[in-house]
């Protein structure tokens, strides 16, 4: 079984609280994607075949997981029938290539333009891999935000970070 919506972990939604928008989960990428089920047979010039609902589902599914984070996204079909899903924040790209057998390919690539580094490419991930390279991405993105100089408060010879009472930190 492939991920969808319905499986999503909910504890995203209490813990991460103000990421969740629903506005964002109706865009137009979710619209983009339900409309590759249109797509006729050789559709590209005359190669292709359409996606499968299940490949869809699953890009729509992991899409609105990515929103969830923070993740920015796009996503275009296959000519195999598979999506191409692309996620991305700051300078953190991850492309996933949902293939209509249902296995998914993960590459992570950090950088911009020339100046990137490819920090995992793997084949057949499952679910579980794609949910914590997501959220170890965050993280990290979280915390580089807040150590960043416009949050910390100079003392002595150094800083000091200043954080709100409810928030909480954890270690990579």
């Amino acid at each position: 079984m492939g991920f969808t919506y319905e499986n999503i972990y909910y504890d995203i939604f209490y813990r991460d609280s103000d990421l969740w928008e629903t506005s964002n989960l109706d865009g137009k990428v979710i619209d983009k994607i339900k409309s590759f089920s249109s797509l006729q047979l050789r559709w590209d010039f005359g190669q292709g075949e359409p996606p499968s609902n299940e490949s869809i589902q699953q890009a729509i599914g992991i899409y609105q997981f990515g929103l969830l984070l923070g993740f920015n996204g796009d996503a275009r079909p296959e000519t195999d029938g598979g999506v191409i899903l692309n996620l991305f924040i700051d300078d953190n790209f991850v492309y996933l290539t949902i293939k209509k057998d249902g296995g998914i390919d993960l590459r992570y690539e950090k950088g911009i333009g020339v100046n990137y580094e490819i920090i995992q490419d793997r084949e057949n991930v499952s679910f579980e891999r794609i949910s914590k390279t997501l959220q170890k991405i965050k993280k990290q993105c979280f915390l580089s935000e807040l150590y960043t100089s416009k949050n910390m408060t100079p003392i002595a010879e150094g800083f000091q970070v200043i954080a709100s009472n409810d928030t909480e930190l954890e270690y990579l």
